[in-house]
């Protein structure tokens, strides 16, 4: 009897480098688990830095990103696009969201 493989990839949807592997491991017909841990990852980090503040780059009236690329929900204010912007940032529905500091 074969061990299960666990195949540990960032994300598939975004890399090629972990796409290569799956697309193997599927092809072969081999049994295997997938297990992405890049989605993990990430909201874990946006938790952590929910209660925080951030420089925010408005790309849209609705959207922004913060200083180490996290996307956010501009919320409760009007800005310009590529206006910069100190935000506190909140965690709301699985996302981050900022307001005006």
């Amino acid at each position: 009897m074969r061990a299960m493989l666990h195949l540990y990839v960032g994300t598939k949807r975004y890399s090629s480098w972990s796409l290569r592997p799956y697309v193997a491991l599927v092809q072969s017909g081999l049994p295997f688990e997938l297990r992405e841990i890049a989605g993990r990852k990430a909201a874990a980090y946006r938790a952590s830095r929910a209660g925080g503040v951030a420089d925010v780059v408005a790309i849209s009236q609705r959207e922004g990103l913060t200083e180490d690329y996290l996307s956010v929900y501009l919320s409760g204010t009007t800005v310009r696009r590529r206006e910069r912007f100190s935000a506190n940032l909140a965690a709301q529905d699985g996302r981050l969201t900022a307001r005006v500091a």
